[in-house]
């Protein structure tokens, strides 16, 4: 059923007795309550929410689909009735038709499916955490309304009640919103399960049991714009309370690059059950995400170790969130999933304790870094890894901080020409301690330590005893050239593997 938001009725009505032949067929379905073929026309009362969504603004109208629920003291497990006729979609009087009870009184609720349980009077009623935006409205079904009549006729009013905020954003900037959530600063719960019992003259739905939360979203889907000059209406139900802690209003922005924004409402706000709370028109300004702290941390000149012309991380690295201005934080993507699966889906592992051996120390196993297969690393997508079918050699941020990126083979080539040639470079990059043999001497102070490589996040090789660092360039789609360094040799090798291992990362500054 709509709701109009500038003066809304509550939707009401009344009880159209049509025919109700006795058929024995029929009797022989219903067991011991006797039902009957039952016809009610609903219209609508004055004096509940306000609205604006209908041209004259004081009419509550009927949608398409709408359904009500009818019980009584017999028949607990209530009646559908639904819309004999798409006509009255969109008026206040719409005629609604079901098998139902055909002795009252009757307790009715609508929508239909609102309606969780009844007994004793009381319909039990659970309300969502979660409510989805519509425009000048609050959420189509969100609404529970019910009625009770002895005397054929059923008034609906309105169980809860509506916050409406109002959200402006400060000039200059743009943004929409992805969802919106109110959360009570006392204890009262904002959803879960509730009851009602109309024959007590009041509808108003009251908390039943410990269940629920303190706080209650509405879901923007795929966001709604703010304005600068113009306020946004935002509509929620809420059961009747007093509130006299009242409310955070956290925004969460569509772009993620962003923060969400909480508004405290500190004085305490009645909610009445069939009206409208408006809040004052709040300026929202959404703040930028600082940098990953790991990211940030990279920054420091002591991390960086300068050998010839070019500047390398002294360690391999061990973030899993993409700095802010990287190619994948700018299409949003931030942080690396976990995998296991033998994939080009981009994923990190950690080195498990158990594969330390004994040779190495303690904070020597501790500066192994993470693993990264070639997708995480350089910041793609397994679709955009998979499409990577040519030879790649360009340069990419990737998985490094600002300023830095995953070296290329040239730029590999150029660290080894340096320490002499690749014959002997990885003696000179090598640690002096912590490889099963043939540790290095660490002159260039590229301080290189076995973490092996692994493939997801169940299978390691060669920790202690050899390590792989990624490059950039791939030559096809399955295929990375990396860089090798083992216990055996004293060389930097080339080395070609699949883009679903898990390698080291070094980065070097741009």
């Amino acid at each position: 059923m709509k709701k109009l938001i500038y003066t809304v009725t509550a939707a009401l009505i009344m009880l159209a007795f049509v025919s109700c032949e006795k058929k024995e067929t029929v009797k022989e379905a219903q067991s011991s309550v006797e039902k009957a073929d039952m016809v009610f026309t609903a219209t609508s009362e004055s004096g509940a929410l306000k609205t604006t969504m209908h041209s004259n603004g004081t009419t509550v109208v009927w949608s398409e689909g709408d359904k009500i629920k009818v019980f009584t003291a017999e028949d607990q497990t209530g009646s559908v009735c639904t819309m004999t006729d798409p006509k009255w979609v969109g008026t206040n009087t719409a005629e609604f038709a079901g098998q139902c009870a055909k002795k009252g009184p009757w307790t009715a609720i609508c929508p239909a499916n609102k309606a969780t349980g009844f007994a004793n009077g009381n319909i039990t009623i659970t309300m969502p955490e979660k409510q989805t935006y519509a425009a000048n409205t609050f959420a189509a079904g969100a609404m529970p309304c019910v009625a009770y009549s002895e005397i054929a006729t059923l008034n609906f009013k309105h169980t809860f009640g509506v916050l409406k905020f109002s959200l402006q954003l400060k000039e200059g900037e743009t943004g929409s919103v992805k969802s919106i959530t109110v959360t009570t600063k006392g204890s009262e719960k904002l959803n879960g399960t509730f009851t009602v019992n109309p024959s007590s003259g009041s509808a108003a739905a009251q908390k039943s049991g410990a269940d629920g939360t303190a706080s209650v979203i509405i879901d923007c889907g795929t966001g709604v714009a703010l304005s600068t000059s113009t306020a946004t209406d935002f509509w929620i139900v809420v059961p009747q309370g007093a509130f006299e802690g009242g409310f955070d209003v956290t925004v969460t922005p569509i772009d993620d690059h962003y923060l969400p924004t909480t508004i405290s409402a500190t004085k305490a706000n009645t909610i009445t059950a069939g009206k409208i709370k408006e809040m004052p028109v709040q300026i929202v300004e959404f703040n930028e995400k600082p940098r990953p702290a790991c990211q940030e941390a990279l920054d420091a000149d002591a991390n960086w170790v300068k050998i010839g012309e070019q500047y390398w991380l002294k360690e391999n690295i061990k973030c899993t969130e993409y700095d802010k201005g990287s190619e994948a934080y700018k299409v949003g993507r931030y942080t690396i999933p976990t995998s296991s699966n033998k994939t080009f889906n981009p994923y990190y592992t950690v080195i498990p304790d158990s594969k330390k051996p004994d040779h190495m120390t303690p904070e020597q196993f501790g500066k192994l870094g993470l693993l990264y297969n070639w997708a995480a690393a350089m910041g793609y997508t397994d679709l955009e890894a998979r499409a990577q079918t040519g030879a790649y050699s360009g340069t990419r941020q990737g998985i490094c901080p600002n300023g830095s990126h995953i070296p290329s083979v040239a730029e590999w080539n150029v660290l080894s020409d340096y320490l002499g040639g690749g014959s002997v470079a990885g003696k000179k990059m090598k640690t002096e301690t912590g490889w099963y043999k043939n540790s290095g001497t660490n002159e260039s102070r590229f301080a290189a330590l076995p973490a092996g490589y692994a493939q997801g996040s169940t299978w390691y090789s060669g920790v202690g005893d050899g390590t792989y660092y990624l490059s950039s360039n791939a030559d096809q789609i399955s295929g990375v050239y990396d860089r090798e360094l083992g216990y055996g040799y004293e060389d930097l090798k080339p080395y070609h593997t699949s883009k679903e291992y898990a390698c080291s990362v070094r980065c070097l500054r741009d």
